[in-house]
């Protein structure tokens, strides 16, 4: 029998949306507090909610993102696709 790992965080976009939420929970999960999860779908939509309401921010947001995908790259779910109509 497999147990899921129970350390493991799913971080969605509203968690990722605000700077400082964000920004604890990377380091969190860079301090082994726990595993962060997300997908390309989850960024996207962290990252075009925060351009809908601060476009100025757009080369921040690209490098933060670019950052996150290098420094975290355990962290991208992909394959999921299949299970999401049994959710």
């Amino acid at each position: 029998m497999h147990l899921a790992d129970r350390r493991v965080a799913l971080l969605d976009a509203n968690v990722l949306f605000p700077f400082r939420k964000r920004d604890i929970l990377l380091r969190f999960h860079h301090a082994g507090l726990f595993r962060a999860r997300w997908t390309e779908r989850i960024l996207d939509e962290w990252t075009l909610n925060l351009l809908e309401q601060k476009p100025h921010l757009e080369p921040s947001v690209g490098s933060q993102r670019r950052a996150m995908r290098e420094h975290f790259a355990e962290a991208l779910v992909t394959g999921y696709e299949p299970l999401i109509e049994t959710l």
